[in-house]
């Protein structure tokens, strides 16, 4: 049987009408309007986004609102190995092990102790060092609304910020927990730690899971309605 060859015919495409010269660099009134982020006010107009531009360089790249609508370089004390960011706070951890934290500070979230109380209101936009026990090195942090929790290279736990429902654990008579708490965790160790919202969740290093927090958020029953903490009985109070 012959086979017979049949020319294709290419349409033109999108790529084919691209100049070839290397494009100019945008303004920042082009970003704004062409930026895709759904959280952020986007400008529609080119009034609008000349507005954003003359606000975002008004105040170091911030707007008087104290939104930051383009990425700005920080400095920091050393390389950074990891972030953690919770509503209105951000940490970071140095590849040296030291934490830092800046933001707002009115439910003890910063774990700078009493001096973040001036911060209460306005928040800190410096990275304050957050102090463990013996100045114990960090692993990993984790961020929840306005709580946090760390793990130092040993395993163990730390946590501080909001406790109204009981997310720094040991500490249920506390609503704000000001500077880092230790906790053990028994004959556990910890591999990980992740805050939602207003709970917690750790994986230890048998494979198990540990939760703590309000109850809704958890799988576990309420009791008339009201939220339980669901804690458990050993050290830790935290529910495998």
């Amino acid at each position: 049987m012959a086979v017979s060859k049949v020319p294709l015919v290419r349409e033109s495409s999108a790529t084919d009408c691209l100049s070839a010269t290397r494009p100019r660099e945008r303004s920042k009134a082009d970003q704004f309007r062409t930026s895709p982020s759904t959280g952020l006010l986007r400008a529609t107009s080119s009034a609008s986004a000349e507005a954003l531009e003359a606000s975002a360089a008004s105040v170091g790249g911030a707007s008087a609102a104290g939104y930051v609508y383009l990425p700005l370089p920080v400095r920091t004390p050393a390389r950074v190995a990891q972030v953690a960011c919770g509503l209105a706070v951000t940490y970071v951890v140095t590849v040296d092990g030291v934490l830092y934290s800046c933001g707002r500070a009115d439910n003890g979230q910063l774990g700078i102790g009493e001096r973040g109380a001036r911060f209460s209101t306005a928040g800190v936009s410096k990275l304050q060092r957050v102090l463990l026990k013996d100045n114990e090195s960090v692993t990993r942090v984790t961020a929840g609304k306005a709580c946090a929790a760390a793990l130092p290279a040993d395993k163990a736990l730390y946590c501080w910020g909001h406790n109204v429902y009981g997310q720094c654990l040991k500490m249920p008579n506390a609503s704000r927990v000001l500077t880092p708490v230790r906790l053990r965790v028994g004959d556990y160790k910890v591999l990980d730690v992740f805050f939602g919202q207003f709970f917690g969740v750790l994986l230890f290093d048998d494979g198990g899971m540990g939760t703590w927090g309000i109850a809704s958020m958890l799988g576990r029953k309420m009791i008339d309605e009201r939220l339980e903490p669901s804690l458990a009985p050993d050290q830790c109070k935290c529910a495998r």
